[in-house]
């Protein structure tokens, strides 16, 4: 497949040529895949699989996350590379094309959010509106407490109705500390939207991988060989069926 020029790599490669210095995270001296961003020892690219989904994503980043080995947002990217669209958040000076791709009047676009208050907006809880357009999800990808600022502080995003799912699950995100209780990291909100939206091999795919990507960083920060679980197999024979 052969992703649009707005993908995850070439926002990162922007967002490199324009850092005045170089970014510090834990881990900084350990050598990493470019792609999958594991220690080059437990590389998981050979996992990789790219599907379709009939959602777009448009994957809104913190200028801080880009650049994070940590980013789960990644995922989306990488297994929907037609279908995922990613940009840095601006609260002022929103990207040209992202401001035309949420104007696009064959879109339904819907933000994702993980709070059910807020406030005065329109709010989906699945997908039983009626469009069709096609049905765009905008993922707010920061931290928990960045996600909200993005939320509330971009007026170009006000008009915008919201997905609020009510899931009754806590994140399996070992690497970052939530909150509070049932916050997700990026990757599995969007497993859980591809869930409800009936695409149960694509939310698979995304859920195999961040469990799998989850595993090998934590492995890596105490010099371990991941072990070999369910999700490496799917993954596998996800591949195999997809002739890869």
């Amino acid at each position: 497949m052969i992703s649009h020029p707005y993908g995850f790599a070439a926002l990162k490669k922007q967002r490199l040529t324009e850092a005045t210095r170089p970014f510090n995270a834990r881990g900084k001296l350990l050598k990493r895949c470019e792609q999958c961003q594991l220690a080059l020892y437990i590389c998981a690219c050979d996992l990789r699989v790219e599907l379709n989904s009939q959602l777009d994503f448009v994957l809104l980043l913190h200028r801080n996350e880009i650049l994070k080995p940590t980013n789960t947002g990644r995922i989306i990217a990488d297994i929907l590379p037609e279908n995922t669209f990613c940009f840095c958040w601006s609260r002022t000076e929103p990207a040209a094309e992202l401001l035309n791709l949420l104007a696009d009047p064959n879109r339904q676009c819907v933000i994702l959010y993980p709070e059910q208050s807020t406030e005065s907006r329109v709010v989906h809880t699945d997908f039983s509106f009626e469009s069709n357009q096609k049905t765009t999800v905008i993922v707010l990808d920061g931290t928990w407490k960045q996600a909200r600022r993005m939320m509330t502080l971009s007026p170009w995003l006000a008009n915008i109705p919201v997905l609020s799912l009510e899931l009754d699950l806590n994140g399996q995100y070992g690497l970052r500390k939530p909150l509070i209780d049932g916050q997700l990291a990026t990757a599995e909100a969007a497993a859980c939207v591809l869930a409800q939206h009936d695409e149960m091999q694509v939310a698979q795919a995304v859920s195999d991988t961040f469990a799998v990507f989850t595993q090998h960083y934590l492995a890596s920060r105490q010099t371990q060989q991941p072990k070999i679980t369910e999700a490496h197999h799917r993954l596998s024979a996800l591949k195999k069926l997809k002739g890869v």
